[in-house]
């Protein structure tokens, strides 16, 4: 069962604006507010290539909705202001790719003072895709070292060894038991801390889990990611928003990709005083030798939200 925390998520949803605690809950008791972003999701994104890369902007439509329901109901303008935004970065330490190029992806944050979510997994298969793979490569000194060089870096577990369950639909997580979702958290968070790194949220590897599984995540983490998979293996909720008590961020398409399409989209964002996640596997900006994430963090600088903040706007 997936709890919503109404109250919560629209702490998050109207975080810029100035209004009485009473307006909202008077508003809560009265409006039924669902945090859904659209219940016909999986149909459509079958339908439509064009809707189901551009999921993003139909959370927008939803906030919007329930911002304007509020005030129409409580007669409160709601001033809007720039958007600010979140940045998540997968898969360190990399299949292909050393600390090297990690160093210089990372440098492009540090000199621009920009924090990001780091996924980190602990003991990283050899071969991600085969769920019969038995080789893994735990974290070395020298990848902990890399981490530790930068103090923009925030700690997500990214899974402990990123490796898919199943060959048809990949996972890590769906369709375990409780006990071995929670054996696989717990070794994890175990390995973290004993490098002296604690991670402020978890990232499910492949962005696929279950309503399972995240009743698991929840009772570890005050953050849970997901992303465009993740609307059609747990549900297509507005992001953020608060679920179990945790603050659910969901990085949809566009903003979940490269940094050269992120670029491209930010200019259809009006200032709405959004919280948006956006997510690069940074891998996968070396061949434009980071070019575009050099240009992306130039965009949002004076614009990024710390992560573990989160929480505190939303009162958890």
């Amino acid at each position: 069962m997936v709890n919503e925390c109404v109250r919560e998520t629209l702490k998050l949803l109207l975080h810029s604006f100035e209004y009485p605690d009473y307006e909202l809950t008077r508003f809560i008791s009265t409006v039924k507010i669902n945090l859904i972003a659209d219940r016909l999701y999986l149909i459509k994104k079958t339908l439509s290539t064009n809707y189901k890369n551009t999921q993003y902007f139909t959370v927008v439509k939803k906030i919007e909705k329930i911002r304007m329901m509020f005030q129409e109901f409580s007669n409160i303008e709601l001033k809007h202001s720039e958007n600010l935004f979140l940045i998540r970065v997968d898969d360190f330490p990399h299949w292909e790719y050393g600390t090297e190029k990690f160093e210089r992806f990372a440098s492009i944050f540090e000199k621009n003072r920009i924090k990001f979510l780091l996924g980190i997994t602990p003991m990283l298969s050899k071969n991600r895709h085969n769920p019969y793979e038995r080789d893994f490569s735990p974290l070395t000194d020298k990848e902990i070292s890399t981490i530790k060089k930068f103090s923009v870096i925030e700690i997500a577990l990214h899974g402990l060894t990123h490796q898919t369950l199943k060959n048809k639909y990949h996972s890590e997580f769906m369709g375990l038991a409780e006990k071995q979702t929670k054996e696989k958290l717990a070794k994890g968070i175990q390995v973290l801390k004993s490098f002296n790194l604690f991670p402020v949220a978890f990232i499910a590897p492949f962005d696929t889990f279950d309503k399972t599984n995240f009743q698991i995540f929840t009772s570890h983490f005050k953050i849970v990611c997901g992303g465009y998979p993740s609307a059609r293996t747990f549900g297509f909720y507005i992001t953020p928003c608060i679920l179990n008590h945790s603050v659910y961020v969901a990085s949809y398409k566009p903003f979940s990709g490269s940094a050269k399409t992120t670029l491209h989209w930010l200019k259809e964002l009006k200032p709405q005083s959004l919280i948006v996640p956006i997510t690069l596997h940074w891998a996968a900006e070396v061949e434009s030798n980071f070019a575009y994430v050099d240009e992306l963090l130039k965009r949002l600088n004076g614009h990024i939200l710390p992560w573990k903040q989160l929480p505190e706007i939303a009162g958890l």
